[in-house]
């Protein structure tokens, strides 16, 4: 117990007593063996995809970065009231934000982007697939995390492929 004290997400850890590695820890830690399992499938499953698009070092980043800043964003929201959390899956929705927004730029530069309908199917799936699987029913589910979390993914994504573009010209 001492370990996901130290360690889950705290609003008033984050920001009252400057505990800045809790949106990185809490993504380490789960309440069981099945938090844990669901967590591996979907964050490996959206790793591997997210991984072809962005490269495996940038991808994993990426992943990383949403989940953390999804988390220091919920605990914002929150503050200062008390708000713990754990797991790994805002980061795992961050990696759906990211292949949403990998779906979105293809079709942009592949001349999609005066269709708005055919634009934004990448981002309707992907709001389907948040909505299916981001816990909205459940309220031991920091569903919040979730969506923070898919939201930095597609802003990060967008950024970063923006970047790469206007690198590649």
């Amino acid at each position: 117990p001492s370990y996901r004290d130290a360690g889950r997400m705290d609003a008033a850890g984050l920001f009252s007593r400057g505990e800045w590695w809790r949106p990185l820890t809490s993504l380490l830690l789960h309440g069981d063996l099945p938090h844990l399992l669901g967590n591996l499938v979907f964050g490996l499953w959206y790793g591997v995809l997210v991984n072809r698009g962005y490269g495996k070092w940038l991808g994993w980043a990426l992943m990383l970065l949403s989940g953390v800043i999804g988390n220091a964003t919920v605990a914002f929201y929150h503050y200062p009231r008390d708000h713990f959390s754990i797991g790994a899956s805002t980061a795992v929705f961050g990696a759906l934000g990211l292949l949403v927004a990998e779906g979105f730029a293809h079709r942009w530069h592949s001349g999609f982007s005066t269709q708005v309908g055919q634009l934004m199917i990448p981002v309707i799936a992907g709001s389907i697939l948040l909505g299916w699987t981001g816990g909205f029913d459940d309220p031991q589910i920091d569903a919040l995390a979730h969506v923070f979390g898919f939201l930095w993914g597609v802003l990060l994504g967008l950024c970063t492929l923006s970047w790469r573009s206007a690198k590649e010209v």
